[in-house]
């Protein structure tokens, strides 16, 4: 493991948003990953995990902490434990690249994740979801690292909800994720995956965007005399979609430097390669008011952002 310094960190998210890395390291299993957290300790320096970068937002100017990027594996072998239905995996794999390889072995479950960047440790971190499916249904059990040993935690207390975990609340680094699964067609499982990445196509490979920027709003949590005020033909899932309050505000095009709202989707935002991490938080800030204005409703974000407050002392 080599640790560097004065990393440009934009590189290593899908947004392209991020400054300089005081240190930086690579690493590629969980175990790497232990070794470079020591040194950050020994050395007292802060630490941040960044995986696949597609749920990130990085403050520009050098951040004085050690970046520890965990390299995405497409490869299963090695990474990957099968033992009938339960399945164990290293938190490294690309998200995107352990679905196919279940769906090709006949484990269903997870068919509907087809598509989705990063790394199945960020997935497990924002409890990933599509289209009905949350990644949270199938877990047994993480495998963490809490500051000072490695252990096993149930799906109970990974306090999963809604694109939220333990691991947003806790220091905790993801290791490993078992699951269990049921068995499936191969070829049923794959007609579902492509019609997920049909559903899926607005989002290109090579856009600088994160993808949906604020969280969808669970219908219970809202007061009836809110939920009055809104197009019910506009929910889904029981949920009511930020994209329709966006929009409804006028959001689409709206633009503050190089980051703007897209013409396809009012909650998906994308950096035209000059963006800057103040001209999202601009951006943001302007759209929570309108729709605070609007539906006296508070939005909450999605994405991870990281500025130099994580590491002030």
């Amino acid at each position: 493991m080599k640790i560097r310094k004065n990393v440009a960190l934009g590189p290593y998210t899908r947004f392209h948003l991020g400054g300089t890395a005081g240190h930086f390291a690579e690493v590629t299993n969980w175990r790497d990953l232990l070794q470079a957290v020591t040194f950050a300790k020994k050395e007292s320096l802060p630490y941040y995990i960044i995986a696949g970068g597609s749920n990130l937002a990085i403050a520009d100017g050098i951040l004085p902490a050690l970046f520890i990027r965990i390299k995405e594996s497409t490869r299963l072998g090695g990474k990957i434990i099968i033992q009938g239905r339960r399945v164990r995996v290293d938190a490294s794999v690309q998200l995107w690249a352990l679905v196919q390889g279940l769906m090709r072995q006949g484990f269903a479950g997870l068919q509907r994740l087809s598509g989705i960047p990063g790394t199945l440790g960020g997935a497990v971190v924002g409890n990933a979801g599509a289209y009905g499916v949350e990644i949270r249904e199938y877990i047994t059990r993480v495998r963490v690292y809490d500051g000072k040993r490695v252990r096993w935690i149930t799906n109970a207390e990974c306090n999963f909800t809604y694109r939220h975990s333990i691991f947003k609340e806790e220091p905790w680094l993801v290791l490993e994720a078992e699951f269990k699964l049921p068995k499936g067609d191969p070829k049923e499982l794959k007609a579902i995956s492509d019609d997920t990445l049909l559903k899926r196509a607005k989002f290109k490979w090579d856009m600088k965007t994160p993808g949906s920027y604020f969280k969808n709003i669970v219908i219970r949590a809202l007061p009836e005399r809110i939920l009055r005020t809104l197009d019910s033909t506009k929910f889904i899932g029981g949920k009511v979609p930020v994209g329709y309050l966006l929009e409804a505000v006028g959001s689409k095009g709206y633009r503050v430097g190089g980051i703007y709202v897209s013409d396809f989707h009012a909650n998906v935002f994308i950096n035209d390669g000059t963006g800057r991490y103040e001209d999202l938080v601009m951006l943001i800030t302007e759209l929570k008011k309108r729709v605070k204005e609007r539906f006296n409703i508070t939005i909450e974000e999605e994405v991870r952002r990281v500025d130099h407050s994580h590491f002030a002392k």
